[in-house]
């Protein structure tokens, strides 16, 4: 269930991202590849780094790599809707920079607070 959790979590980051920053675009169809990305890298993503059994270092260089590759994917992505590279990478970048950090920020309060 953490992982429907995250990945909703996810989108909903990333769509503040996108209309805060990128609205000058076409605000619906950038959305909508945002989400059916995000479920597709997202769950991947959890389910793959499920499979580490809690050997930290291997999740973390797991986690790195599979971000880095997710980045590179949402932005390919991207790029067939605005057909500029760059901000196509950029709205990846900053996408899933954002919902990282303040999605495991999330994420690790509500489990922290779970165990209280």
């Amino acid at each position: 269930m953490i992982n429907l959790y995250a990945c909703l979590l996810t989108i909903v980051l990333e769509l503040i991202v996108i209309v805060i920053f990128f609205n000058k675009f076409k605000l619906g169809f950038l959305m909508g590849i945002s989400i059916l990305m995000n479920i597709i890298t997202n769950l991947t993503l959890n389910y793959i780094l499920q499979l580490c059994n809690n050997k930290i270092v291997i999740y973390w260089v797991l986690l790195i790599i599979l971000e880095i590759l997710i980045i590179l994917v949402e932005a390919r992505g991207y790029y067939f809707l605005i057909k500029d590279n760059k901000k196509a990478f950029k709205i990846s970048f900053f996408c899933n920079l954002f919902s990282f950090i303040i999605g495991t920020l999330i994420l690790n309060t509500l489990i922290f607070l779970e165990k209280i």
